[in-house]
């Protein structure tokens, strides 16, 4: 797989989304979630136990960082909304 143009969007679902997005070498990402890690996100949504009761897009954002500290991260602790998507012209 070749890595991401520069400019390239993407829309995707979920924290494996944006840990692949940044292992591609992506250097931009948009976090939109309202919801809180729970037990139960723990095995299907890639958190960890010290991830318990931090805000989805935060606990994401810190792994993203990890793997990407080059990414540029933009986080939206809210329900999900078709305005919420930008992208960014270049």
């Amino acid at each position: 797989m070749q890595p991401p143009r520069p400019g390239s969007k993407f829309l995707g679902r979920g924290s494996p989304d944006a840990y692949q997005l940044a292992a591609m070498g992506i250097c931009w990402l948009q976090l939109v979630d309202f919801d809180i890690v729970e037990p139960a996100n723990l095995a299907c949504q890639g958190y960890f136990e010290a991830d318990l009761g931090l805000r989805k897009v935060d606990a994401t954002a810190a792994l993203v960082r990890q793997l990407n500290s080059q990414v540029e991260i933009h986080l939206e602790a809210e329900r999900f909304r078709r305005s919420m998507v930008s992208f960014r012209q270049r």
